[in-house]
């Protein structure tokens, strides 16, 4: 549990909010991720969401892992740094490179760096694609720094879209001469639906340098719903292509790490806490399952 004077801070940001205070403020604020802490800017209600950081899950996942030897951690979907402040929570000096084309998660992610005087990171202000082009990205709600934003064209068909911004997007192999010169160590992809695009981007470096990928896939929730049920098969298609195990993240009720569970195909199914997947080089499954465990898959019904 995170300390009183925290705690306290949350509540009170979260009284303010409902009054539209927190749209007129600017403040830096301390918080704690993985019992370290961290130097949060609160800027005309950005970083609202680095008060409380939750998916304690990948801390512990960072926490079971050796940091790399050598090479980037590649934050593809970077948004305003949750991912980052759990990487540097543990992997304190594994070179960071953050991908993410909404400008106000960009311009807000340059202060979180600053504030905290974060070493070996690099921010590119681009989404990761098979295409070098302009594209929509439509949001969700109001807020400027969307999570649920996406690139996919009615990704959400029952949820209304709020707006959308006009965005750039490069293939992988326009990046990595300049941020990847030592290769890819390590992947995370939470992009809201264009998984499957930046998969493909990546297939020359999954191929080569073989690393581990996390990254989340929201769920097909009903047969019917056709696009992101063949955007599914196709991303289980190209992992099986390049020799990659698929193991979905078990979660305790609190949002703690609880092993991998091995899968053959991730299904249908409508639990938004089965979203999160690790997804490791078939050569390599042995070595991921000793340092976090396995978790047996449940009876059948």
């Amino acid at each position: 549990m995170p300390p009183l004077r925290i705690r306290v801070v949350r509540r009170l940001l979260r009284d303010l909010s409902r009054f539209g205070i927190t749209q007129r403020i600017a403040m830096n604020l301390t918080t704690q991720v993985g019992g370290r802490s961290f130097r949060v800017p609160v800027v005309q209600g950005l970083g609202m969401g680095n008060i409380e950081i939750i998916e304690s899950w990948m801390v512990e996942i960072f926490d079971r892992l050796a940091p790399p030897r050598s090479g980037v951690f590649l934050d593809v979907g970077a948004n305003t740094g949750q991912t980052l402040l759990k990487l540097r929570s543990r992997w304190t000096d594994t070179p960071w490179v953050g991908l993410e084309p909404n400008p106000a998660c960009v311009q807000y992610l340059g202060q979180l760096i600053a504030a905290n005087g974060f070493r070996a990171c690099e921010l590119v202000p681009v989404g990761l694609h098979t295409e070098a082009a302009l594209m929509k990205l439509d949001f969700y709600t109001a807020d400027g720094t969307d999570s649920s934003a996406s690139l996919v064209a009615n990704f959400r068909p029952d949820e209304k879209v709020f707006g959308h911004r006009l965005i750039s997007t490069l293939p992988f192999a326009a990046i990595e001469p300049f941020v990847a010169r030592t290769g890819v160590a390590f992947v995370k992809i939470d992009v809201e639906g264009g998984e499957k695009e930046v998969i493909e981007t990546l297939r020359p470096v999954l191929q080569s340098a073989r690393p581990p990928v996390l990254m989340e896939i929201l769920p097909v929730y009903k047969p019917e719903n056709t696009q992101r049920l063949e955007r599914q098969t196709a991303i289980e298609r190209i992992f099986r292509e390049l020799g990659y195990q698929i193991f979905r993240v078990g979660k305790t009720p609190t949002e703690g790490f609880a092993g991998l569970r091995r899968l053959e195909e991730i299904g249908v199914h409508g639990e938004i806490a089965w979203s999160d997947y690790l997804v490791v080089p078939a050569e390599r499954a042995a070595e991921f399952l000793k340092s976090l465990g396995e978790v047996a898959a449940p009876p059948a019904a």
